[in-house]
């Protein structure tokens, strides 16, 4: 591939990694507050129904499933911003492999390496915070999931009535609904916002590591075309 074609290509690779940076950051508040809005909607119009009790455990799981799409949204996007730091620079140009290459190296060798960043001789700082504005988003996942699932319980009045009362299918329901309040809640502390503080830092030390620059790559022995064509001309 020769130097043109190479920057042609890194060329379209630039615009299909900002559209999909443009494509993870897509709704990112409005979807947590249009399920919040189903919600409450349908606690004060759908209270007479039957059924109403599954309410509060649809609510949960689609508020933990939002919060996994958007933690798994952000951390594609701090690979793509770190690999884009790392070769769309002066000093990267050497390094550039290619999107697809390059994800494969990364996800092969430096899935051990972001667990902790000083496995790679580097030791984030306060001032290395990326994606900050996730704290916000996971806290009012958690206080939605908690107040609202509390408010349809309320409102359905199964808390209340005594256990003998309350049908077979209800409980079963209740009991669902409060196993799946705890595995959100131990979802949100596995996705809590230290896992994401640092992660384009990390990216960014990973794609140094797997991306070597084209001196590296190439063979001790192995002369480029330059140095044979300057040998020929001596």
């Amino acid at each position: 591939m020769t130097e043109a074609q190479r920057f042609e290509a890194m060329q379209r690779e630039l615009g299909f990694l900002r559209a999909e940076m443009d494509l993870n950051r897509k709704y990112i508040f409005e979807r947590p507050l249009l399920i919040v809005a189903g919600g409450v909607t349908a606690a004060a119009t759908l209270k007479e129904l039957v059924g109403f009790e599954v309410l509060p455990l649809l609510l949960i799981v689609l508020m933990g499933y939002n919060l996994w799409f958007t933690y798994n949204r952000l951390q594609s996007n701090a690979r793509i911003i770190s690999y884009l730091q790392v070769i769309y620079t002066p000093a990267g140009f050497g390094r550039w492999v290619g999107w697809e290459a390059a994800l494969l190296s990364f996800r092969k060798h430096g899935s051990r390496s972001l667990r902790s960043g000083t496995h790679l001789g580097w030791e984030p700082s306060d001032e290395q915070q990326g994606n900050r504005f996730y704290g916000p988003i996971l806290s009012f996942h958690v206080a939605a999931v908690v107040l609202l699932t509390g408010f349809l319980l309320a409102q359905s009045e199964l808390v209340a009535q005594p256990f003998h009362v309350v049908g077979p299918l209800q409980a079963a329901t209740l009991g669902l609904t409060f196993l799946a309040l705890v595995a959100f809640l131990v979802l949100s502390w596995f996705l809590r916002p230290g896992k994401v503080r640092f992660t384009i830092d990390e990216s960014r030390n990973v794609w140094q590591k797997v991306l070597l620059p084209m001196e590296a790559r190439q063979p001790p022995n192995q002369s480029t075309a330059a140095d044979r064509a300057s040998a020929a001309a001596e």
